[in-house]
């Protein structure tokens, strides 16, 4: 997700929180209590099923199907040295495994969040990552053996359910970090922690090169065209075959560079499919689908709506609508 002055105003004081509360969860009991809620390794948070939303009759046959467990790190089949990287070190972390359901292998895979002094709004998995990964699930013709490309990835879901269920053959997923930025919360926490957690998950935490020296996390900066070009070289024969990217659309200020990377990006990639909430909360969603097919001239811009239907054993949570959109070369 593209940082936001919105978001920087919540930042210095959810930092100073947690650090202050590091010591207190620290402590024994409440470490105890912890262990003891972890204990069980494994637990379903919920199932997510994707719907054409032309059909409103949920007793018909999903397009596809994802199930989403709370897990305990050490049941990942890391060492200690590769559970307790920077990220873990400086910020709370949620482990959760998504399994989902298609014609081929049904791998599972985990994904690690992170909190908000971390990310901002790509440090959790939002509904919109799940329904984009069910729709390639669907569509796996598209990504298996391609060239994928993913932006605003935060935790970078639908990249893993290319590369880990689909089987593209390059995957390069990408947001926004400050390499420079330092937060003060009783130390020095490097800004870049989100794209090291985002790096850390595409790997599955088997950290073969460095960070500074790998290609599957890139920062990619809308403002700025260059860190696309950048991205672009990563692929064999400078372009990606399909860009992906979902919740892109938030904030006002986002619309027109996020047109302008779209644009350079579809110069050379036939193909891009993005997922908006359809919810009051995505104030720049108007203003992004009138502008979008006007400004890429040199493509059709097609839409359709899809259903989310939710199955939490613990909660009650309303199903989502999402717009999905398909660019594609005239």
């Amino acid at each position: 997700m593209l940082t936001s002055t919105k978001e920087l105003g919540f930042l210095f004081g959810i930092s100073l929180v947690w650090q202050s509360s590091r010591a207190l969860l620290a402590s024994p009991p409440l470490l105890l209590l912890s262990r003891q809620y972890a204990s069980s390794s494994f637990l379903l948070a919920g199932k997510y099923a994707l719907y054409n939303d032309d059909d409103n009759n949920s007793s018909d046959e999903p397009y596809a199907v994802c199930e989403e467990r709370t897990m305990d790190e050490s049941t990942t089949g890391l060492s200690t040295e590769e559970l307790k990287d920077e990220v873990a070190n400086w910020y709370p972390t949620m482990w959760k495994e998504f399994e989902f359901t298609s014609a081929n292998n049904g791998q599972s895979f985990w994904a690690r969040e992170t909190s908000f002094g971390c990310g901002r709004l790509g440090s959790e998995i939002w509904t919109a990552a799940v329904a984009l990964g069910l729709y390639l699930v669907k569509e796996s013709s598209k990504v298996t053996g391609k060239q994928i490309l993913e932006l605003g990835a935060g935790v970078g879901l639908p990249s893993l359910v290319c590369q880990y269920e689909l089987g593209a053959s390059n995957v390069v997923a990408t947001d926004f970090w400050d390499p420079e930025e330092f937060f003060s919360t009783g130390g020095d926490a490097p800004g870049r922690s989100f794209g090291e957690n985002l790096y850390f998950n595409l790997c599955q935490g088997k950290i073969i090169k460095p960070f500074d020296q790998q290609t599957m996390a890139q920062r990619l900066d809308w403002t700025d065209l260059d860190t696309v070009k950048a991205a672009l070289t990563s692929f064999e024969g400078g372009t990606p075959d399909l860009v992906v990217g979902s919740d892109l659309v938030y904030y006002p200020e986002i619309v027109e560079p996020l047109i302008s990377v779209l644009k350079t990006l579809m110069e050379s990639c036939s193909e891009a499919i993005l997922v908006i909430a359809l919810d009051s909360k995505r104030e720049a969603r108007d203003e992004f689908l009138q502008r979008l097919p006007e400004e890429l001239l040199n493509c059709q811009v097609e839409s359709k709506v899809y259903r989310v239907e939710h199955t939490y054993p613990s909660q009650n949570k309303e199903n989502e609508d999402f717009l999905f959109l398909t660019i594609a070369k005239n």
